[in-house]
């Protein structure tokens, strides 16, 4: 039995019907089936990020890592020292996501600041930090013991009427150290010298990290320095025998 003209429009809004409700069961199926299966988008948002650092030296020596370490810690980059999986020690700066990373990688190379050779690798492909308290390459020169704060205080007081930087530190072994200020290693090298070779330091002097000193003394007031004679004594004539 044929439908009738105005029929019709009635039986195909059935059939859309019939067909939105196959639909829909369809995808309640498929979602009860999957209820953990989220959209590309739902899926990005949900990952882990992943984060890189920029590696600008790989080195088996700690001593060499630290000091590079250093000296890129004066650039304000955020250091740190890791551990490798080829047993290195990597000396890393930040931890970015890629195009940060990237970017940071290609402004440190064309400052000078970091390496040519440098590169980026994954944070979690380097293993946990290395021991790294800040290494510092700078050295006291250590011009003198006493035994007493007094005569240690004398002695500052020469060194720093002849433009020193002295400064007195009691030692782990209960004695005052004098000392002639804090360099860098190659400039402490050589201020040690010509301080010798003007008289105001003898040569068992020595370069010291200051491990062992425990603390610094009160500064010595500006009033209670000493000044110069036209013939300056050695300062280390006043040493206890």
């Amino acid at each position: 039995m044929s439908i009738s003209w105005n029929k019709k429009p009635e039986a195909f809004a059935a059939v859309v019907g019939a067909v939105v409700a196959v639909l829909g069961m369809v995808w309640a199926i498929f979602v009860w089936w999957f209820p953990e299966s989220p959209t590309s988008s739902e899926s990005e948002n949900q990952s882990t990020p992943v984060f890189f650092v920029v590696v600008t030296r790989s080195t088996r020596s700690l001593l060499e890592a630290k000091r590079f370490a250093v000296a890129l810690s004066r650039r304000k980059y955020d250091v740190a020292i890791r551990f490798s999986p080829n047993g290195h020690y990597a000396v890393t700066v930040g931890k970015y996501r890629f195009h940060k990373a990237n970017a940071v990688l290609n402004e440190g190379i064309s400052t000078g600041y970091i390496p040519e050779d440098s590169y980026l690798v994954q944070d979690d492909w380097l293993l946990e930090e290395a021991s790294y308290d800040g290494y510092d390459d700078r050295r006291y020169i250590h011009a003198g013991t006493y035994s007493t704060k007094e005569r240690a205080f004398q002695y500052a007081n020469e060194l720093i009427a002849f433009g020193y930087d002295s400064e007195v530190y009691l030692t782990e072994d209960g004695f005052y150290a004098v000392t002639l200020g804090r360099f860098l290693e190659k400039r402490a090298i050589r201020l040690r010298v010509k301080a010798i070779d003007s008289g105001h330091i003898k040569e068992d002097s020595y370069l010291t990290m200051g491990n062992e000193y425990i603390s610094k003394t009160k500064e010595i007031p500006l009033s209670n320095v000493m000044q110069p004679t036209s013939k300056p004594q050695c300062a280390f004539e006043l040493a206890d025998e």
